[in-house]
């Protein structure tokens, strides 16, 4: 049965929809519209705001490659009448139902990513980012490769930036990392250059999209046998789909990108150089293309490593603030003849023990002064990276010990503060209190010369520590803590003598 909206929309039949929203063919009975529409009504009242700011968006883009709002209800808020908008109908339907026009065939692709990067482009010219770039928002009004860019349903604007974090997430194959990570308002425009870079892969391959920024996998290199346009478009797609840092920033550039792609054939066409020439010329572009590719992916596997084992790190050390934290609360409810408080950092860039060398990356500290004492203790537990040392390292292995060795270990370090400056420092060695020196241009080095050839190798698996691996972290907390009771219980005994 036919119904009618706003006194003028009448619907002819169901067009589909969604789980916020219901769609309807309609007619404008008033004939000021000829022809026929698409009537998208709101179906979840509490999503009105968000509704509200989909319509302010469009009608303030203005481009040939955006659907348009024809009209929509009065959307104030506790009124009876239901919310909707009316737009154009894509008549052939969206990217999902064309995709066998695109598969393999990179020309179609390259015509249909190009008006999609424009449309993209004039939505972040006016403070506009979609965050849903994905296939079914990709609408074909008609049988032509024509498209529109729809649904700023969940888009942000430079005017109106709360959304919903549960409402942010578009399909987890076309959503950019950080989109998926719930970074709610921190994110910037790169995100859609992140989904049109899959969408146009995903077009390409007719159906397939790339397991997160591996573009240069050898399961996809069938997907661009067409020469060196292809091997543009990879490299291309390569900076789309990637991480932050390594990921084109500005969709202007993918466009300029798209287009000189797409006018390939007709620049080709146009040179006077001859075939031979173009083709030894096309041998050493694959070359500096297939560096460049092998250049990203090992930078972005970099930066994830990097990634990576800062946040592993970043978490021991709160682990270990935390216990410090603890071990004050502890002596305060003991009583004041004991004053403790804690501080982080300050440790040197490098610690160097016999013949291993460290990377410190980060510490946090205890610091206790006794009551009539003026040069307070202070336990620092120093996070190291082994850095460097002998490619056999023996000393890694305690008498009948299997080999121990580790690419992580925390230090603890004994300082002794005069007017807040440490003047001494020392470890732990087979349950004893060392000396090893004092830093000097941000490096502490321990390497005594008194030792006899031979024996020095043997230091090191006695000075107290705890190894572990980044992919210990975080089963590893128990082990952690337990090595942290035994150098405090040690550091303790210190502190008494």
């Amino acid at each position: 049965m036919a119904k009618t909206y706003g006194d003028r929309w009448e619907t002819t039949g169901s067009l589909g929809g969604g789980g916020q929203s219901d769609i309807f063919r309609v007619v404008d009975k008033t004939e000021e519209y000829e022809g026929q529409f698409a009537l998208k009504r709101l179906r979840d009242v509490e999503r009105l705001s968000r509704f509200r700011l989909e319509i302010s968006a469009v009608r303030r883009l203005a481009h040939p490659n955006i659907i348009r709002v024809v009209d929509t209800s009065d959307l104030q808020d506790g009124g009876a009448a239901p919310h909707y908008l009316v737009m154009p109908i894509a008549e052939s339907g969206d990217a999902n139902k064309r995709i066998a026009l695109f598969s393999g065939n990179t020309e179609n692709v390259l015509r249909v990513g190009s008006q999609i990067a424009a449309a993209l482009a004039a939505a972040h010219a006016a403070g506009v980012i979609h965050r849903d770039v994905k296939p079914g928002n990709i609408l074909f009004p008609n049988e032509s490769l024509s498209v529109w860019l729809s649904d700023f349903g969940i888009c942000k604007t430079d005017e109106h930036a709360d959304t919903p974090i549960g409402h942010i997430m578009g399909p987890r194959r076309f959503s950019a990392p950080e989109i998926e990570a719930a970074s709610g308002n921190n994110l910037s425009p790169s995100v859609d250059i992140y989904s049109l870079g899959q969408l146009i892969f995903y077009l390409l391959s007719g159906g397939r999209t790339f397991y997160r920024e591996n573009v240069f996998a050898e399961e996809w290199a069938p997907f661009f046998q067409g020469g060196e346009r292809d091997a543009q478009l990879r490299i291309l797609l390569s900076r789309m789909v990637a991480p932050i840092g390594v990921r084109t920033e500005s969709i202007s550039e993918v466009v300029d990108s798209l287009k000189g792609l797409e006018d390939w054939a007709n620049r080709a066409t146009a040179s006077l150089v001859s075939n031979d020439i173009r083709s030894r010329i096309n041998l050493i572009r694959r070359a500096v293309l297939e560096a460049e590719a092998t250049k990203i992916e090992k930078k972005t596997a970099a930066e994830a490593a990097a990634a990576y084992q800062e946040a592993t790190i970043n978490g021991i050390l709160q682990l270990i603030v935390t216990y410090l934290n603890d071990t004050v609360d502890a002596f305060r409810e003991a009583g004041g003849e004991i004053t403790a408080s804690t501080s982080q950092g300050g440790q040197p860039t490098s610690l160097t023990l016999n013949l291993q060398v460290f990377s410190c990356l980060g510490s946090s500290s205890l610091e206790l002064l006794k009551l009539g004492d003026k040069e307070p203790f202070r336990l620092g537990f120093w996070v190291c990276r082994h850095a460097a040392g002998p490619q056999k390292l023996p000393q890694l292995r305690g008498a009948g010990e299997k080999d121990t060795r580790k690419g992580f270990y925390i230090f603890p370090i004994v300082q002794r503060l005069r007017n807040g400056i440490p003047f001494s420092f020392s470890t732990f060695l087979a349950g004893k209190i060392i000396n090893i020196g004092r830093p000097h241009n941000e490096r502490l080095t321990y390497a005594p010369t008194a030792t006899a050839p031979g024996r020095t190798d043997r230091i090191f698996p006695a000075i107290s520590k705890y190894g572990f691996n980044l992919d210990d972290w975080p089963s590893n907390q128990d082990e952690i803590l337990e090595s942290l009771n035994s150098f405090l219980e040690t550091f303790l005994e210190v502190v008494a003598k």
